[in-house]
């Protein structure tokens, strides 16, 4: 909703466009929301008017989430693998034991 209201601004008030882009690094950055750092970097109007130390911000926190990167980061896989393992164990674990005519040992 912010780039929306970004585009109608456009450039014709730079002071008020300036405050939307603040506003809209603000929230990315206080919820290191990585896709909404990288719409804000891929919308024109907010490169234009983001100083270079928001658009460093934004760009930082679509590195750590490493959107874009084709692979996760060591330490994100590791927490990944964790958690899937817990649920798995948790799953298993809150299902019935089925009895089977052959047992594996």
């Amino acid at each position: 909703m912010g780039l929306t209201i970004l585009d109608i601004i456009g450039s014709d008030s730079e002071a008020v466009a300036r405050r939307v882009v603040k506003e809209l690094h603000r929230r990315a950055t206080k919820l290191n929301d990585g896709n909404a750092a990288r719409e804000h970097l891929a919308h024109s109007l907010f490169t234009a008017f983001a100083t270079g130390g928001q658009q460093k911000n934004c760009q930082d926190i679509v590195n750590a989430c490493a959107l874009g990167a084709g692979k996760l980061p060591d330490g994100l896989r590791g927490q990944l693998t964790t958690a899937l393992r817990t649920s798995h164990r948790t799953i298993r674990d809150a299902l019935p034991v089925q009895h089977h005519a052959s047992r594996r040992d």
